[in-house]
């Protein structure tokens, strides 16, 4: 009996040219490739990129708020006053000066502190602070204060009137007065290089004197000064000047003479009154003749004597 030989059994699994081997352990390869949900991290690196952006945007808002700070310094810097004002005077040359601009200067920075809205730019009262001077100085005609764009030191402008005459009352006061007929300053307390300097008028009618009040008209003031004007230019001296009481009358003394005379105030120029006068002086030199009392020159174009 014949066996067959069998036949090995064939292996269905396809053949490999290499052998098979086990899949090596990544950790790469146990990461999702996917980002994690509520984060930013990208698959397969490292969190560091994220700490980076935190401090730059950091450092631009620390530098943002450094700038602003100092913007609002500089601004809070810019509109400071100092209470160290300048004073410049306008008319310092050709004006008789009754207080220095050191005076003025000191003046003006006791009115400042007098109240914290002169500390900057914003609240300053410029208008107060002039008329506030003028008050205590009758002789600022004008005052304007200038604050500077940039600096911190205001400047302070004034423009001063000049004295004219001193008026003295009955009672002995003794006031130096303008063009406008305010009394500026006490003579007593005014230097004496400025007192000597101006013509002495002696009011009869009892008038009270005042700082910075009217003691005369501004027409009487211009009369005086021009009466005045007008006899030096004739060389006739005059030693005292006289406003009697009840009366609109000024009455010249000369230097010299025993005799004086008689002015209107009312009516008739200055000139014409000194006009008369002296052509009645010369008229009585030619007659070798002189006034026991007065010549009265107050009638235009008239003067009569005695």
């Amino acid at each position: 009996m014949k066996f067959k030989k069998q036949k090995p059994p064939v292996s269905r699994r396809p053949a490999s040219g290499h052998a098979s081997r086990p899949q090596a352990f990544s950790y790469y390869s146990q990461r999702s490739t996917t980002p994690q949900p509520g984060t930013n991290r990208q698959p397969g690196r490292f969190a560091m990129k994220p700490k980076r952006d935190t401090l730059k945007y950091v450092a631009q808002r620390f530098g943002a708020i450094v700038a602003l700070l100092a913007l609002f310094l500089l601004f809070i810097t810019s509109v400071q006053v100092t209470m160290q004002p300048r004073v410049q005077l306008l008319n310092e040359s050709d004006t008789i000066q009754l207080h220095s601009a050191t005076d003025y200067q000191v003046a003006t920075e006791q009115i400042m502190k007098r109240s914290w809205t002169n500390t900057n730019k914003l609240t300053i009262n410029t208008r107060s602070i002039g008329q506030q001077l003028q008050t205590e100085y009758p002789e600022i005609a004008d005052a304007s204060i200038e604050l500077p764009l940039v600096g911190q030191r205001p400047i302070v402008y004034l423009q001063l009137t000049e004295p004219q005459l001193i008026l003295v009352n009955a009672s002995g006061q003794a006031f130096l007065v303008d063009e406008k007929g305010r009394a500026l300053a006490d003579a007593a307390q005014v230097d004496s290089s400025v007192v000597s300097k101006l013509p002495t008028v002696t009011d009869e009618s009892g008038l009270q004197l005042s700082q910075g009040e009217v003691a005369m008209s501004s027409a009487d003031v211009r009369f005086v000064t021009s009466v005045l004007y007008q006899l030096r230019q004739a060389n006739v001296a005059v030693s005292k000047l006289t406003l009697p009481q009840g009366s609109r009358e000024l009455d010249v003394y000369l230097y010299g003479q025993s005799y004086y005379v008689k002015f209107n105030l009312h009516e008739g120029g200055p000139m014409q009154q000194v006009g008369a006068l002296l052509a009645v002086r010369q008229q009585l030199d030619a007659q070798g003749k002189s006034p026991s009392k007065y010549i009265d020159v107050r009638l235009l174009g008239r003067a009569y004597y005695k």
